[in-house]
Formats: C-alpha cells, sequence, structure tokens
C-alpha cells in the first residue's frame, strides 16, 4: 500500500485541485490555495516545484501526476502545469478562454510528449451588405517555412514553438533544408510531410504527417459582439492556433513509447486550414469550439508499461488514470 499523499493546487481564482493516491487516488477541485508534496526529480529533469515568471509575474506550477520508471531512462511521465499568464494572457486582461483547457479546466494542462504549435494567419474579405463576409485563414507557417524548406530565420505572425510537457516553450528556428531549431537545441524537421524532433539527449519523436495529423483549435479574450446604436458590428477575429503532438518516442537504443489520442468530438471536427468562413457581419465562431483539443487517451512502451486516461463523455474533463501495476487516479472537479 503506498503512502497517501494530498496535493492542493491553485487553478483559478476560484477553483483549485486536490489530488490523493494510494492504491486508489482521489484528485479534486478544493481549496484557491496550494500546498505541493515535493517529489525528486525524474531522469528528465522534471520536479514539482512553483516558481514566479519575473518577467511576466505569472505563477508557474509544474506538478508530476504519474511517474513510471523504464530503460534508459525513457519513463512514462505526466506533467500536470499552470500558467496564470497562459489563463489570461497576463495578469492586467480578460480570462481567456482556450481548446487548451479541456482535459482539467482553466489554466490547466496535462501534458506527457512534446507539442509543436503556432498561430495561424487571417484576414477579412471585402463586405457589401447582401454579401455574408468572408473570414480567411491562410495556410499554416509550418507547412510553408519547414515541410517547403523557406529559409527565414524566424517564422511569422509569432513563430513556431515546440512545448515541453513541463510547460516551457521554445521557439523553432529555420536553418533551412526541411529543419529547425531552438536555442536549448532540439532539432525539428518536417521531411516528406513528415515530422519529427530530437531532443538535446538524443531522443527522436515522430509527431506524423502534417497534412494529416495537425489540429486547429481557437482561443479568445473577449466574447463580446460590440455594437453601435443598437446595431451589431463585426466581432473581433477570434485567433487560432495550429498543432501536432507526439505519437512515438524511439530512443538510442529501440525503446519506445507510444501516445494514442482522441479527439474531443467526433461530431465537432478541427478546423481545416486553410479555411473559410461565412456568417452575417462577422459574428461567427470558427469550426474549431474552444474546448476543441485532442485528448491524450492512453500510452505504451516497448517494455509493456501502459498508462489509461479516461474523460468524462460529456464535459470531457479527466476522470481517472491507471497504470500498469493497478494504481489508480481519481479526478474530481468542484467549486469553491
Amino acid at each position: 500500500m503506498k503512502t497517501r499523499q494530498t496535493r492542493h493546487l491553485l487553478a483559478s481564482l476560484a477553483t483549485a485541485f486536490t489530488c490523493s493516491f494510494n492504491s486508489t487516488s482521489t484528485c479534486a477541485l478544493e481549496s484557491p490555495f496550494e500546498q505541493i508534496v515535493s517529489q525528486p526529480k525524474d531522469t528528465f529533469g522534471y520536479q514539482n516545484v512553483e516558481s514566479v515568471d519575473p518577467a511576466s509575474g505569472s505563477l508557474l506550477i509544474k506538478h508530476i501526476d504519474v511517474n513510471l520508471p523504464g530503460p534508459n531512462g525513457m519513463n512514462i511521465t505526466l506533467l500536470r502545469t499552470y500558467n496564470t499568464g497562459a489563463l489570461s494572457a497576463g495578469l492586467g486582461s480578460t480570462y481567456r478562454k482556450s481548446f487548451s483547457w479541456t482535459a482539467l479546466g482553466p489554466g490547466w494542462t496535462l501534458r506527457a510528449a512534446p507539442r509543436i504549435v503556432h498561430g495561424n494567419l487571417f484576414k477579412s474579405t471585402n463586405r457589401t451588405p447582401s454579401t455574408a463576409p468572408k473570414q480567411i485563414y491562410d495556410k499554416s507557417q509550418m507547412a510553408g517555412a519547414l515541410c517547403v524548406g523557406t529559409a527565414v530565420s524566424t517564422l511569422s505572425p509569432a513563430g513556431i514553438f515546440l512545448q515541453l510537457p513541463d510547460g516551457t516553450q521554445h521557439q523553432v528556428f529555420s536553418s533551412g533544408g526541411h529543419k529547425g531549431r531552438t536555442k536549448n537545441n532540439w532539432q525539428v524537421s518536417c521531411i516528406n510531410n513528415q515530422v519529427t524532433a530530437h531532443s538535446p539527449d538524443g531522443i527522436l519523436y515522430d509527431f506524423g504527417n502534417w497534412s494529416t495529423d495537425r489540429n486547429g483549435g481557437t482561443e479568445s479574450t473577449n466574447d463580446i459582439i460590440e455594437s453601435s446604436f443598437g446595431m451589431p458590428i463585426d466581432a473581433p477575429v477570434k485567433p487560432t492556433i495550429t498543432y501536432i503532438d507526439a505519437k512515438k518516442a524511439t530512443d538510442l537504443f529501440g525503446n519506445w513509447i507510444a501516445y494514442d489520442y482522441t479527439p474531443r468530438s467526433t461530431s465537432t471536427t478541427p478546423l481545416p486550414l486553410p479555411s473559410t468562413i461565412y456568417a452575417p457581419r462577422g459574428i461567427a465562431e470558427p469550426d474549431s469550439r474552444y474546448e476543441q483539443a485532442r485528448l491524450l487517451t492512453r500510452i505504451t512502451s516497448s517494455d509493456r508499461r501502459t498508462v489509461t486516461l479516461a474523460y468524462n463523455s460529456k464535459s470531457f474533463r479527466l476522470e481517472s488514470i491507471t497504470d500498469t501495476t493497478g494504481n489508480l487516479w481519481k479526478y474530481t472537479y468542484l467549486t469553491a
């Protein structure tokens, strides 16, 4: 029987997680204050820690929920992270909605593998009273810069970023020849439309085919439709994000970890890229809703370790995690 541990983590100004586990584990939203039980670093250097970003003043939390050791450091590690800056786009900004919050709620992400992400370009065409406006979300910069091989040092509109499970984000700079590199020495490539990344310690991450495996998601800080003299005017265009998740990790000795995902809903398709959206006077949402996300459902390894994640069929919140040894983590959500 494992020692019972309780973890209180800040989730928002009104809600928070508590997570405890033994052979049967429970996680819940409870106090808005946090107390983290420290654990040693795993092989990848991840550690339970809270800190404040000196540049933005944002509270940063990362917490290891699951860690299954593997051969040569190929651990299966699930990290839960929180960032007040990511939640609100800055402490002086309004609350931000995002597809990223699907599994755990506002501000929280749960990751086991890297993700490549970038914002999309868009433009609005001319409008006439008799014609619905057209908003065009341009083809992704990932395809134009890396997959096609355009030699640019910084990729627009805000660059391509590699997001790691610990919540950090690193810009990818194109080095030509369908390849890019981050300042912390990750190498990203898109050869024949196949996206891969090499970590500094030699692990190869396979992200799949850019054309078929990428996803679109929406973020917003403004749901208000503005009006003038009682007549609605064009609502601000909601930013859309393109992202692709790692599907498999392989080390130099052939040990591998595979990651399986499922869309949030079979009835809600990811945002097509590029896409055209029609709506009266521009008051509309893109095809992808705020909650749209690929959800991590299963992790397997070459040495037969397995982690399975289960979600609520209606809210799509994470409900439980189980592993090969029979450990069970349960997540519940309460308003404070």
